[in-house]
């Protein structure tokens, strides 16, 4: 357990009147208990005998009990008779304990014991107990000089570890935060004051077109049209700078544009994928939708409590609600398989994991698996209450449910996908059919060559005699191998057919069972029917092993926050309920909750490390003990507090930020040298910090020049040309190939916004890999962003790079004839500045020498194959074989 380290406040007297208890009940739960369980336990615990220690000190009984030589050890209400005190005063030669000189108590908890005892030794039950950490937990606590205890549930106590003050600031209750100069801006009155005591100043504010292309870049991820720049500089520079530039930021936040590029932020952090992942990488059918879910609540601006609700419970919130049963996506986004070599009841923990350690992630920066075989090593979580919010998944089913497609959804590619779907569907259907009919015949002429009649190919393994042609009789190595082929593409083809559907990838309440599989609907067999209502158990799992079940546990929350649940028991504020529903609900409910600090900072984190390319603490995914603490944390309390007085609301809260004059700052600083010595990761915000532009915007970007960018939004996703190379590679799925990589057919298809691109768990776009495009498979808490010799290569060599570099002459052609003037045009379009002298002098210089050299040249057109040729080994023969 925790050290007696003082916690410095005294309950309210609302707390009191809630939990009715004694200064001596406080003083036993927040000092006497800890100090005992620190010192004494580890010799005068379970079977002190055995560790050379009696008495046994584990209650108050065994106290007034004493030992075989020790009877007046605790005297309630006289320390001065009661013989533990010389014991711990060393003032007995043959009685000081503890016994190693490191550990004698200190003076001040040698005056606890006493006060303790004199008050008469009060020893509160459990209940009790519990009342007091939470009443301490909602009070303010000073950020020094603190050690917090839990007791991770409320059964035994678990291995309690000390945790230093700076690691738990996370954990602590938001208190209200002030602005330190009323006259500034919240931001950077805050930032002020540590540039002030290190001896620096702001930077200047950036030149205004530059700093109205990061503004555009941040809030829509697409670079500024020209003629929208001259219009903007024009309101800057003759109107009233603040007030103008508050409408600007208005004019961004309401972009359509605005959703597509914070929703790939939260994409990012949930791990959003088309396709399923591992070995099968079966699609997703329908996840497009939790997709344009996400782009539509941020364009809608809606409160991040509630989208925190609809994510994890909304089938629960409204089950009548589509919308609702598109936001449970959310507990799909992870990869997640079954197969035949893996237990059901395994695959079905390895999705609750996963889903336990994603919400722990996303919405409270707290990496839950690192406490799924152990009590967390750093932070003061036990094991118990992992499995208490995997418990509180445990009814929770994944299912592809039935959901209308809502009037918001953009079906317009439906009727041609569909078309190309049915042509390979067809295809692959007449390949395997043909070999059908092929074995079929041979089987039929198995049995008549044996005086048998033949009713159907199945009946061949009911003969009565016991007898049945080989497996595949009849059929060559190759047709063998084929026909295997033939019916992993029907199953292919038919389960993107699903895609055209008013399904959604969601889940359902269900009980106790280990089918892997993801159902269409709720199961109707009379088995699963039968399953589904038997509730699950739910034990804390030695080592996480489902062969080593330890202690029962109930549905329930992270017990270290204090903060109940809206569904508390007599005994244990941290419940959730334990029927099929409302568990989740639960959940979702208590981090929602405007007093769940943890989750708040969390959000407010992220989005603040969006916006300056580092976030206040630096690991936006883990504000623990292993993250990087908070340079500003008074801060990011204040942004926290002030994100939930403006209702929750992100847009809000990018205006705060964008507004302040930190945000507003060059990238140069008048003390660079100085500041690189006394700050060199720019901690201080001295100055901007330069942002990469991340794969997605990089590649929007240069369709956007181009003119190709087409801004439909939603729908089905997109299939952009990828590396040839790496769409015709063979990539394995379970016992077969996949098909081939297929972009979609024409450029306006092609060339949508990133965000609509078809993403394949098992296939990366080398391009968009190559400039940082995380993977699908672990949440990203924040784009890297370093420079490789691959992204020079690319960008001069590759294929996407040369169209869009002929899109682009030709637009510029289109636009003027004249060479100088498209120089220009280039300039003003990809730069949004005019060439220097020099610029354009080099540039027109090099025109003429391409012109020249182009002349001379004769190139050929590129050809595209219209089908490939597939090697595979037959798995029960070894024989190779080819497919077409």
């Amino acid at each position: 357990m925790n050290s007696s380290l003082s916690i410095l406040f005294a309950l309210s007297s609302l707390l009191s009147a809630e939990f009715p208890f004694s200064h001596a009940d406080e003083l036993f739960t927040l000092k006497i208990k800890p100090l005992l369980t620190q010192k004494c336990l580890a010799c005068h615990g379970d079977d002190p005998q055995d560790l050379g220690g009696e008495p046994s000190l584990l209650t108050r009984d065994d106290f007034l009990k004493g030992g075989e030589s020790v009877t007046d050890l605790l005297v309630p209400g006289r320390a001065s008779k009661s013989f533990l005190m010389t014991v711990v005063k060393w003032e007995d030669p043959d009685y000081e304990m503890p016994p190693k000189e490191n550990d004698r108590l200190t003076p001040e908890e040698i005056t606890d014991l006493v006060t303790w005892i004199n008050a008469g030794a009060p020893w509160p039950d459990k209940s009790i107990q519990d009342a007091i950490k939470f009443a301490e937990r909602k009070k303010k606590v000073t950020r020094d000089g603190i050690l917090v205890e839990t007791s991770g549930g409320l059964s035994d106590d678990w291995t309690y570890r000390r945790y230093q003050p700076d690691d738990l600031w996370a954990f602590l209750p938001l208190e209200p935060i002030a602005n330190p100069d009323p006259a500034k801006h919240p931001v950077d009155a805050f930032i002020d004051l540590n540039l002030h005591q290190k001896g620096f100043k702001r930077a200047p504010r950036a030149d205004l077109p530059k700093l109205l292309r990061r503004l555009n870049y941040t809030l829509t991820g697409l670079p500024p049209q020209p003629e929208q720049m001259t219009a903007w500089l024009k309101r800057l520079r003759e109107g009233d700078y603040e007030t103008e530039y508050r409408l600007i930021v208005d004019e961004l936040l309401a972009s359509p544009h605005y959703g597509e590029r914070w929703g790939q932020h939260w994409l990012d952090v949930i791990r959003y994928a088309d396709t399923a992942g591992f070995s099968n990488d079966f699609e997703m059918s329908n996840f497009w939708r939790f997709r344009d879910y996400v782009i539509r609540s941020f364009n809608d601006d809606k409160p991040y409590h509630q989208f925190v609700r609809e994510q994890i419970a909304g089938d629960e919130l409204n089950p009548d609600n589509p919308e609702m049963t598109i936001a449970t996506g959310f507990l799909r986004s992870g990869p997640w398989e079954h197969t035949g070599m893996l237990a059901g009841k395994v695959s079905r923990q390895q999705y609750l994991d996963d889903l336990t350690d994603n919400i722990g992630q996303a919405f409270l920066a707290t990496p839950l698996s690192c406490c799924k075989c152990h009590d967390h090593k750093f932070d003061p979580i036990p094991t118990r209450d992992y499995y208490r919010i995997y418990a509180a998944l445990a009814t929770t089913q994944p299912a592809e449910m039935k959901a209308p497609f809502l009037p918001s959804e953009n079906r317009n590619s439906f009727a041609k996908d569909r078309e190309h779907v049915e042509r390979l569907l067809t295809f692959a259907t007449t390949e395997r059919d043909a070999l059908y009919e092929k074995r079929e015949s041979m089987a039929r002429q198995w049995y008549e060559e044996r005086g048998k009649t033949y009713k159907d190919y199945g009946a061949r393994n009911n003969d009565p005699d016991g007898t049945k042609p080989p497996r595949h009789y009849g059929l060559t190595p190759t047709e063998e191998g084929q026909i295997k082929v033939r019916e992993q593409d029907v199953k292919i083809w038919n389960r993107r057919l699903a895609r055209f559907e008013p399904r959604a990838q969601s889940v359902y309440n269900g009980g106790y069972f280990t089918s892997p599989s993801i159902k269409l609907r709720p199961p109707s067999n009379e088995k699963q029917c039968k399953a589904d209502k038997v509730l699950p158990e739910n034990f804390i799992l030695k080592n996480g092993s489902l062969d080593s079940p330890g202690e029962p546990v109930s549905p329930g929350v992270l017990s270290m926050l204090g903060l109940p649940t809206d569904t508390p028991s007599t005994d244990d504020p941290y419940a959730l309920p334990t029927g099929f529903s409302n568990r989740r609900l639960g959940l979702a409910n208590w981090i929602a909750n405007p007093d769940n600090g943890l989750a708040i900072r969390t959000i407010v984190n992220r989005v603040w490390g969006y916006h300056f390319g580092t976030a206040i603490a630096g690991n936006p995914n883990n504000l623990g003990a292993t993250g990087k603490k908070p340079t500003h944390p008074e801060l990011l309390d204040y942004l926290a507090n002030q994100f939930v007085q403006d209702g929750w609301s992100f847009k809000k809260l990018h205006k705060l930020i964008l507004t302040s004059e930190t945000w507003q700052q060059t990238t140069t600083h008048p003390e660079k040298q100085k500041l690189e010595q006394a700050d060199p990761n720019n901690a201080l915000l001295a100055y901007f910090q330069p942002r990469r532009l991340s794969a997605e915007e990089y590649r929007d970007t240069l369709l956007t020049f181009t003119g190709e960018l087409n801004p439909e939004m939603g729908g089905l996703p997109a299939r952009p040309e990828i590396n040839r190379e790496v769409a015709l590679n063979p990539r394995m799925i379970q016992f077969s190939l996949a098909p081939a990589y297929q972009p979609n057919a024409s450029p306006e298809e092609r060339h949508r916004r990133s965000i609509y691109s078809y993403r394949i768990r098992g296939l990366a776009d080398p391009f968009m890999e190559v400039f940082n495009k995380p993977g699908a498979d672990k949440s990203c808490e924040g784009r890297d962003a370093p420079t490789v010799t691959p992204q020079v290569f690319t960008q001069l060599y590759s294929e996407n790079m040369t169209n869009r570099s002929l899109a682009f002459a030709l637009k510029l052609k289109q636009s003027t004839p004249s060479p100088s003037q498209q120089i220009t045009t280039a300039f003003n379009l990809v730069l949004t500045r005019e060439p220097t002298a020099d610029e354009h002098t080099l540039l027109l210089a090099h025109y003429e020498d391409m012109l020249a050299y182009h002349k001379h040249s004769h190139s050929q057109p590129t050809t595209y194959p219209k089908e490939i040729t597939r090697s595979l080994v037959e798995e029960f023969t070894g024989e190779p074989f080819e497919y077409q």
